[in-house]
């Protein structure tokens, strides 16, 4: 027997446009989930193309994306059966449908969650040296996974037969009560918190045994991070706990969805910002390239009528000898060197890394322009641009 309606009778007043929140439900699904296919395509273009080396994590948050897609397609279904509007005012059929597919968008989050979780940990598992932090990170996702299947098996058998939990829920006998449903809903959220801040802690022990500047470490651990703001998510749909089962689900339920849609998209971009690292490495390295290149390419033409070959040789940072550093400046000094024979001093800052690199022009005839040839220089590091990999944009750590 299904739960009987409010009576509408004894509904508050609403004020002009209160009565519907669809609309805001669906422009921040749509936007959350944009941004994180965006972060997660650009995530697999750097370990693809430049780190060169896709791992379990990768494929671990690729897990977790399908399963937010699911959930971006239950909750648009959900609305089109009422979710965003009061209980009393839709049908037994609609309200029976929301029930079903909240039903299943709940499995959907907490497979999400689990998924990021272990994505984060396998992450961290590619950096870690220490075999006392990889048997914690393997305990982690011991933990992780199979609270995750206890949960979600109690979701899913929370009524008997299954199907009453959106045809007759909260049946006496049948089906687990409302305090029952929270308690289970509390103990995942509790889960979550807990991982997330012992995940965002993980970056401090790791970072500070490696041999690299304060200011990286600073910059790693902060993104490394950034699970604190999931958690900071889920401690407030976990106090809000009581609006996901109560008299008007489809209404009260929309703020602790919005916390709840956030904590997961977010926890997605959180896991895969750190690795974006050598992605922005290489686009300011390749940016520094073709800046020094152009403003340090020196070529005389040759008196010759036609045939000449021009070649521009910029010596990069890795064949420099040690003695060529400059501390004091935090500079490296070089030397570009001519087909002519000819050579001119160059300066780069120590920590830019770049790839030599050589041209070879033909000049067409006599007396042709600097311009010209400067043309095709910049054609040819274009090429080069495309083709080239880059030295220094390598994996991160």
């Amino acid at each position: 027997m299904a739960e009987s309606r409010p009576d509408p009778a004894n509904a508050p007043p609403l004020s002009p446009g209160e009565g519907n929140k669809q609309p805001a439900i669906i422009a921040t699904t749509v936007t959350v989930t944009a941004l994180t296919d965006i972060v997660l395509v650009l995530r697999f273009i750097t370990r693809k193309w430049i780190v060169k080396s896709l791992g379990w994590d990768d494929w671990t948050i690729f897990a977790a994306m399908i399963g937010k897609h699911f959930g971006f397609a239950f909750v648009l279904v959900e609305v089109h059966y009422g979710f965003g509007r009061h209980k009393w005012d839709l049908n037994d059929h609609d309200f029976r449908e929301f029930n079903k597919y909240s039903y299943g968008e709940w499995i959907q989050t907490f497979a999400t969650l689990t998924l990021t979780k272990v994505s984060i940990c396998l992450f961290l598992l590619r950096i870690v040296i220490s075999k006392s932090f990889m048997r914690s990170l393997w305990t982690l996702i011991t933990a992780l996974v199979a609270s995750n299947i206890v949960l979600t098996v109690l979701w899913i058998v929370q009524c008997r037969p299954i199907s009453d939990a959106w045809i007759a829920p909260e049946t006496p006998g049948t089906c687990f009560s409302r305090d029952q449903l929270r308690a289970i809903i509390l103990a995942q959220a509790l889960i979550s918190v807990g991982s997330d801040f012992i995940l965002a802690a993980y970056p401090i022990f790791i970072l500070r045994k490696l041999q690299m500047s304060f200011h990286v470490k600073v910059g790693l651990g902060t993104l490394m991070g950034l699970g604190v703001i999931t958690g900071s998510f889920c401690i407030v749909r976990t106090v809000g706990n009581w609006q996901n089962v109560n008299d008007d689900p489809t209404w009260n339920s929309v703020v602790n969805w919005y916390w709840r849609s956030w904590e997961v998209n977010i926890g997605i971009i959180a896991a895969s910002i750190p690795t974006l690292r050598p992605g922005y490495r290489y686009l300011v390295a390749r940016h520094q390239k073709r800046r020094l290149a152009r403003s340090n390419a020196t070529m005389k033409l040759s008196d010759q009528p036609s045939g000449s070959t021009y070649v521009e040789e910029i010596t990069a940072l890795p064949q420099f000898p040690a003695s060529a550093l400059r501390p004091d400046r935090g500079h490296v000094n070089a030397t570009c060197t001519t087909s002519d024979g000819d050579t001119f001093p160059i300066q780069m800052n120590r920590d830019e890394i770049m790839k030599t690199t050589t041209i070879d022009l033909e000049s067409q005839r006599s007396g042709r322009s600097r311009a010209g040839v400067e043309s095709e220089i910049d054609k040819e590091l274009e090429r080069m641009d495309s083709k080239a990999e880059l030295k220094g944009a390598g994996r991160l750590m």
